[in-house]
């Protein structure tokens, strides 16, 4: 069943990758445009840029998911790159406050400036910490707060996800 569904991953993936593509390439045209527009009308560029931005990123995200079935479906061995915890947390936590905001909770950055390169796979420590988050954005009442914490511990450094929710009881 396992390679049935590494068939299913790929082909999901390939049909979701090309309209992605064009949402894309579409924002970054919109970019473009209202970059040069803005030049003449300064109030439409501050108010949209930061929404395409955010568009811009999330496509990214969809295609390293996408990436991640076709890793899946392929079975290619994680990546070993270097990356800026601080910023990706950043990233992490940008994403999932659109959501949040819409069901009136907050997601909270205590980013220790210590905290700078780290080693490992990107996209597969994205994918963890957007499942943590979620779960605690999930546990939270309503006006809730989430708090993501990076911390050096020596050599090594801590990311925390908390949450002010009630707890397992």
């Amino acid at each position: 069943k396992l390679p049935g569904l590494g068939q299913l991953a790929g082909g999901v993936a390939h049909e979701l990758n090309n309209p992605l593509a064009t949402i894309s390439i579409t924002v970054e045209d919109l970019q473009d445009a209202l970059r040069i527009e803005a030049k003449s009308v300064n109030a439409t560029w501050p108010e949209l840029s930061p929404a395409l931005e955010r568009i811009r990123s999330s496509v990214t995200r969809c295609i390293g998911i996408i990436g991640g079935m076709l890793d899946l479906a392929r079975h290619r061995p994680p990546t070993n790159e270097e990356f800026r915890v601080n910023d990706l947390v950043t990233r992490v936590a940008e994403v999932s406050a659109l959501a949040s905001r819409s069901r009136s909770k907050q997601v909270k950055l205590e980013l220790s400036p210590e905290v700078d390169l780290a080693r490992s796979d990107p996209r597969q420590f994205e994918q963890v910490l957007l499942a943590l988050l979620s779960n605690a954005l999930d546990a939270v009442e309503p006006a809730g707060t989430v708090t993501l914490r990076t911390r050096r511990l020596g050599e090594f450094f801590s990311v925390e996800v908390a949450d002010d929710g009630c707890g397992i009881p």
